[in-house]
């Protein structure tokens, strides 16, 4: 997985420009990667922190099931987002990466072992953000500071000793 800076914070570049005409000027133009901006910035929409939440739910969905956007295997009229959705949450075995990224294992204390059903369904959890972070409607996204709260509770169970 290769994300790239560029895809984030571009609201921040394009909208704190010190020239504030170059920053309407370059609002015009699409920025980011393919299957990592928002589809609202290649129809004339205005770069927004929403575009940037959409990106970092894209970019979690590509740690989860090993593939990117782009990915030649995602069935082809289906982006990675709908991919996705369409197993969640009752057949998410068949979208997530068997063989997750060892980052996985090494968040765990050594001495916590965590069942396979934990796991599962706090994967869930974690899948329902990164698919809350991307709808379509600018309006039903997750913010940044929801997901982040959700993604911290997460870490702090799996975090906890003894958890069986």
């Amino acid at each position: 997985m290769v994300e790239k800076v560029g895809d984030f914070g571009l609201a921040m570049l394009l909208i704190a420009g010190i020239d504030a005409q170059s920053s309407i000027r370059s609002t015009n133009v699409l920025k980011g990667s393919i299957g990592y901006i928002l589809l609202a910035y290649g129809l004339g929409g205005k770069p927004s922190t929403v575009g940037d939440v959409y990106s970092f739910g894209i970019m979690l969905l590509e740690f989860f099931t090993g593939k990117n956007p782009t990915h030649d295997s995602i069935v082809e009229g289906l982006s990675l987002k709908k991919w996705v959705k369409l197993a969640f949450p009752t057949n998410m075995e068949q979208v997530v990466d068997p063989e997750p990224p060892s980052d996985i294992e090494n968040l765990c204390r050594d001495d916590q072992s965590i069942s396979s059903e934990i796991r599962r369904d706090y994967l869930k959890i974690i899948v329902d953000v990164a698919l809350s972070c991307t709808f379509d409607s600018l309006n039903e996204h997750i913010n940044l500071r929801g997901a982040y709260h959700k993604l911290k509770c997460v870490k702090e169970v799996l975090l906890k000793p003894n958890v069986t």
